[in-house]
């Protein structure tokens, strides 16, 4: 085996690794926000994976790599919560992703067929080429992904932490994008009480949601810092 095969060997180890941690951490996002998998959340999902793998397709064209890394891994978070929500359980939880481009293609070439995937709504093939994307596109990887899954799950604040959630709710009010903010408590996976802050109206896309949706805490969620 020579040192470049067993450095690739290495890499798709590492990243296929990552990725697998990105799909239990955002099954973990699930869980604290209270969205089991029930069929009734598959096409509200399927809305997300367009929007998302939307934004990767659109930055590709426009040579935004920072965009299209980001719309990569946030492809990966929502389509992998589809594809538990279609099979009805956390199978893909299991293992790691076994093969990362065996192809060989190109990032622009797997961005085609995943092009082709969101057309034919072929949840399944997406996910695959959203991989095989991961392991090919710019940045540092493996730092991307956590940045990702951290930042998702700094929206919800440990309860220890937030002196007056009132005061978060207003804050986020205040900031004009959403109204009828509101917040419960939850449990994150270490069995710690955080805070989950919701809105029922987005005021920049005048849009009512049909459930409430998660909202960022001003003043304790951290965007993901990408690196490309």
């Amino acid at each position: 085996m020579t040192t470049q095969t067993q450095g690739t060997m290495t890499k798709k180890a590492n990243i296929s690794a990552a990725i697998l941690e990105l799909y239990k951490q955002t099954h973990s996002f699930n869980l604290i926000a209270g969205n089991t998998i029930d069929p009734v959340r598959i096409k509200p999902q399927s809305n997300l994976v367009l929007e998302e793998t939307k934004e990767m397709v659109l930055s590709a064209l426009e040579k935004d790599n920072i965009e299209k890394v980001d719309g990569c891994l946030d492809g990966l978070v929502t389509c992998s919560n589809l594809i538990m929500l279609l099979e009805g359980n956390t199978a893909l939880l299991a293992d790691a992703p076994m093969y990362l481009n065996h192809e060989g293609l190109s990032l622009n070439e797997l961005i085609g067929r995943a092009t082709t995937a969101i057309l034919d709504e072929d949840w399944i093939e997406l996910l695959n080429y959203l991989e095989d994307i991961c392991y090919e596109m710019e940045g540092d990887t493996l730092y991307n992904i956590e940045q990702v899954w951290k930042s998702n799950l700094s929206k919800f604040p440990l309860v220890s932490d937030v002196k007056s959630p009132d005061d978060v709710a207003d804050a986020i009010t205040d900031e004009g994008r959403y109204t009828g903010v509101d917040y419960h408590t939850s449990k994150n996976i270490e069995g710690e009480e955080v805070y989950v802050f919701t809105a029922t109206y987005d005021t920049k896309e005048k849009k009512a949601f049909s459930s409430p949706k998660i909202v960022k805490p001003t003043g304790f969620f951290v965007a993901p810092d990408l690196k490309v």
